[in-house]
């Protein structure tokens, strides 16, 4: 398996060794699958927390997005810096983990004090010190199922890291959630920041890394790092369109949660009940989700994504229920995920493994830093419109639907350079008679 056409990547025995041996790749993709379990488990049911505790100091729609939304630009710049540190790490123990180890202690004990901030400020601080260290996490964990598999098996390996992730988050909120109408929220967020450690720091310890090692890493330069992802012109459009087709779903998790509470006024069990919903959504499609996108191709499986979302918003606007709220839920969830994997898929297509999470992060620089503007208009939308959170369906799904269009265009670009290439190929000689 070839892992690019940098001569600074050591293509040693080591190298070919590791991606022939199958029992490893089992034991490691059993490992991936219980960090992500773990990680679920505790980030679930803070996803659905944190924003309910916002709310509950008295943080309005503008507010908890706005939070978001900083935390999402100081991100944007972060990411690059992460990924190169990450992509040159040379370290024998690998070059995710570390950074894993780096991140979750602190995230766990912002998610331990989160309930006692009782004002603005301290709730913004609490709520920055996490994303900025589950940054980490978020720009070298997910890279793992890509290092530790052969490309061929990439979108199954994706999948079999989101079924871990939505197995953990089901459980979460079916359990923990429950909890926190019978403890209150303190004891849940401990519980919950006690999983995320103790299962992902396990984890650390026993995956296993591909021994990739870079001759002579380069030193950061913001510069040439950002021109990996901005040097081509049609990245900016592929960046873009990535963008806005993830934000088919912007409702998730921020607002979704909160028109559960305030517009369908449902207590803390049943936003555990529907949520829940969203996960068994997602821990079922999960492995479907990479299996369509190796066999249909990244862009059908966007577009049967996108579908679902409209469906969702159709369904979960009006919703007065938690019956009808899950029935969206159910659909909104199922067409995220098949939007988001196929969009990593498609993404990353044709990007060699020694700058591949340079070339992400790039895209994810741009992309947090339109999200986070694009949660922080919904937000001032969902004032505008008196509070009405539900308003986020829409707005998502009308953002979608320009980017697509973009997605589209993308492919047929790559599709004709690579009819270039092939007639290039094929125009060369492959027989030169003999001279004399």
């Amino acid at each position: 398996m070839s892992l690019g056409n940098d001569e600074k990547v050591q293509l040693s025995t080591e190298v070919v060794a590791y991606y022939g041996d199958s029992k490893l790749l089992i034991r490691n993709a059993c490992w991936l699958l219980f960090g992500t379990f773990g990680m679920g488990m505790g980030l679930g049911v803070a996803s659905n927390l944190i924003p309910i505790h916002m709310d509950k100091i008295g943080m309005n729609a503008t507010q908890i997005a706005l939070g978001w939304s900083i935390n999402g630009w100081i991100i944007s710049v972060l990411m690059i810096y992460i990924a190169f540190r990450s992509d040159n790490c040379q370290l024998k123990w690998g070059r995710r983990l570390p950074f894993l180890l780096l991140s979750i202690p602190p995230v766990c004990v912002a998610l331990a004090y989160f309930p006692h901030t009782h004002t603005i400020v301290t709730c913004v601080i609490a709520f920055a010190v996490y994303r900025f260290f589950l940054n980490f996490k978020e720009q070298t964990y997910p890279f793992l199922s890509y290092d530790i598999a052969p490309k061929r098996y990439w979108g199954r390996m994706w999948a079999l890291q989101m079924a871990g992730g939505a197995l953990g988050l089901w459980l979460s909120n079916v359990v923990l959630m429950r909890l926190v109408d019978v403890w209150g929220e303190k004891p849940v967020f401990y519980l919950a920041a006690a999983m995320l450690g103790g299962l992902t720091l396990t984890t650390i310890f026993f995956l296993k890394e591909p021994p990739i090692r870079i001759k002579d890493p380069p030193k950061f330069s913001i510069i040439r790092q950002l021109k990996i992802g901005f040097n081509d012109k049609k990245n900016w459009l592929l960046f873009t369109g990535f963008g806005m087709g993830i934000c088919s779903t912007i409702t998730i998790p921020i607002f979704i949660v909160l028109h559960a509470k305030n517009s369908v006024h449902l207590n803390s069990t049943q936003i555990g009940w529907v949520m829940s919903w969203m996960m068994a959504a997602q821990l079922a499609i999960s492995f479907p989700a990479g299996w369509l996108t190796d066999k249909l191709g990244a862009l059908k499986t966007v577009f049967i994504g996108y579908a679902a979302c409209v469906i969702a918003t159709v369904i979960g606007y009006p919703a007065h229920t938690a019956t009808q709220l899950s029935v969206s839920v159910v659909f909104m969830s199922t067409g995220g995920l098949m939007i988001y994997t196929a969009l990593l898929i498609f993404l990353v297509e044709g990007v060699n493994r020694e700058i591949l999470a340079s070339f992400s992060a790039c895209n994810g620089m741009f992309m947090a830093a339109f999200s986070a503007t694009m949660q922080l208009v919904c937000g001032k939308l969902i004032d505008i419109t008196g509070g009405n959170y539900a308003i986020a369906m829409p707005f998502g799904i009308a953002i979608g639907a320009v980017g697509i269009p973009m997605l589209i265009f993308v492919s047929r670009m790559r599709k004709k350079a690579l009819q270039s290439i092939e007639a290039e190929i094929s125009s060369v000689p492959k027989n030169i008679p003999a001279i004399g």
